[in-house]
C-alpha cells in the first residue's frame, strides 16, 4: 500500500513539474548495461522507471546511472523530418510540447535533454522568433549543453543581434574562437558578425562578412537567402551614406576645399567616425550604382529562393515592374557551386584562404585570453 501511494505521489509530482510521463529513455548503468526504460518521474536522486510486464515501478538511483539518453516520440521525429523537408512551420507544433516538457530534466546530470531543447530553440530562431529562442535557451544550464554549447552561444548571439542588442551579441561571440569555413558554426557566426557590423554602420565590414558566406556556402543553403538579403540592405545604406557625404561636401565651400586637399580633415569636419571614413572614402570619387546593385541582388534572391521569408521581404522592397522579366527557379541541389553576389564588396575585399577544418580557431587572441570551447 505504501509503495503504491509513493508511486501515485511521484506521478503527481511529475505531472505538476510538467513531465510528459512517461519518458522513454536509454539508461546506461555503471555496470555497462543499457536498458530502455519508461520514466514516470525524475529527480536528482534517481529515476522512477516502470517494471517489465506492468508490475509497478522502481527507483533507479542516480549514482548507479552512467548516462541517459532521450528516446524521442514519433511527434518529434516527424518534426525533424519536416525541418529537413523545409517545412519549419509544420515542425514547430510537432516539436513544441515535447521540447518544453523536457525543461524539468535539464538540471539532472549525465543526460542529453538540453540537446533537444536547443534544437527547438534554434528552430524558433530560424523562423524569426528570437525572443522565444532566447527565453528557451535562458532556461538551459550552460553545463547541460555539452557538445551543443558552442552552437548555443552563436544562436544566442545571433538572436541578440537581430533584436538590436549589438554589444550583448558581440560579448557572446567573444566567448568563442572563430570557426573555420567548414565548421557547422561558420555561416551563422559570419551572419551575426555582419549584423553587428551593419548595426555599427561599418557597412564595408558587413559586406566582407557576407561575402565569406556567399563564397563558401552552397546555393541550396538556408542561410544563402539571408546573406543575399543582408547584402542588399548594406548596399542600400552604403549608397545613402555616400550620397549624404557628397551632398555635405558640395554644400560647404570650406569642407569642399578641405576634401580636395585632405580627405581625412574633411571627414573630421563632417564629424564622421572611423568606420564611416573607411566605408565612404573607398568609393567616394567613382561610386558604383549601389541602388542598382541592391535591386539586382533582390531580384536574384526572389528568383532563386521564391518561397524564402527573406525573398518576401526583398520582393516588398523592389520597385514596380522589377520582377516582370524574372523567372523563378529552384535552388541548385546541395553540392552545386555557390553563385556570388552581383557586385563585389566596395573597397579592398578581404581574401579568404581555404583552410582544413580543424574545429574552432582563434584569429584574434591566444587561448589564455579566450575560453576554449
Amino acid at each position: 500500500m505504501k509503495a503504491r501511494l509513493a508511486t501515485i505521489l511521484l506521478l503527481a509530482a511529475a505531472a505538476s513539474a510538467g513531465f510528459a510521463a512517461p519518458f522513454r529513455m536509454f539508461i546506461e548503468t555503471e555496470d555497462g548495461k543499457v536498458q530502455t526504460a519508461d520514466v514516470s518521474a525524475a529527480e536528482p536522486k534517481g529515476f522512477t522507471v516502470a517494471l517489465p510486464g506492468g508490475h509497478g515501478t522502481m527507483l533507479l538511483q542516480m549514482d548507479r546511472v552512467k548516462s541517459w539518453r532521450i528516446a524521442p516520440p514519433k511527434s518529434w521525429t516527424d518534426g525533424e523530418k519536416a525541418v529537413q523537408a523545409g517545412q519549419a512551420e509544420k515542425a514547430i507544433p510537432l516539436m513544441r510540447d515535447y521540447a518544453t516538457s523536457l525543461l524539468p530534466l535539464l538540471s539532472l546530470p549525465k543526460g542529453d535533454a538540453a540537446t533537444y531543447v536547443f534544437k527547438y530553440a534554434d528552430l524558433l530562431r530560424s523562423r524569426g522568433d528570437y525572443k522565444g529562442a532566447l527565453d528557451l535557451l535562458g532556461k538551459v544550464p550552460p553545463d547541460a549543453l555539452g557538445e551543443t554549447r558552442a552552437q548555443a552561444i552563436v544562436v544566442t548571439a545571433y538572436c541578440r543581434a537581430m533584436l538590436g542588442e549589438v554589444d550583448a551579441a558581440e560579448t557572446q561571440l567573444n566567448l568563442l574562437r572563430a570557426p573555420t569555413r567548414r565548421s557547422s558554426l561558420f555561416t551563422l557566426y559570419k551572419l551575426t558578425r555582419a549584423r553587428i557590423a551593419a548595426a555599427r554602420k561599418d557597412l564595408v565590414g558587413a559586406l566582407d562578412e557576407i561575402a565569406s558566406v556567399v563564397a563558401y556556402k552552397r546555393l541550396g543553403s538556408d542561410s544563402y537567402a539571408e546573406a543575399l538579403f543582408l547584402s542588399a540592405e548594406a548596399y542600400d545604406e552604403l549608397g545613402l551614406a555616400i550620397a549624404k557625404q557628397k551632398e555635405a561636401i558640395q554644400a560647404d565651400d570650406k569642407i569642399r576645399r578641405l576634401y580636395e586637399q585632405s580627405r581625412s580633415e574633411a571627414f573630421d569636419a563632417l564629424g564622421m567616425i572611423q568606420s564611416d571614413k573607411s566605408s565612404v572614402s573607398a568609393i567616394m570619387d567613382d561610386p558604383p550604382d549601389l541602388p542598382g546593385v541592391s535591386i539586382e541582388i533582390r531580384k536574384q534572391l526572389v528568383r532563386v529562393f521564391p518561397t524564402s521569408p527573406w525573398a518576401a521581404l526583398a520582393r516588398a522592397k523592389l520597385p514596380p515592374g522589377a520582377l516582370d522579366k524574372v523567372a523563378t527557379q529552384q535552388p541548385e541541389p546541395k553540392g552545386a557551386a555557390a553563385t556570388p553576389t552581383p557586385s563585389p564588396t566596395p573597397g579592398k575585399p578581404k581574401k579568404a584562404t581555404p583552410t582544413p577544418d580543424d574545429g574552432l580557431i582563434d584569429t584574434e587572441k591566444s587561448g589564455s585570453e579566450r575560453e576554449n570551447l
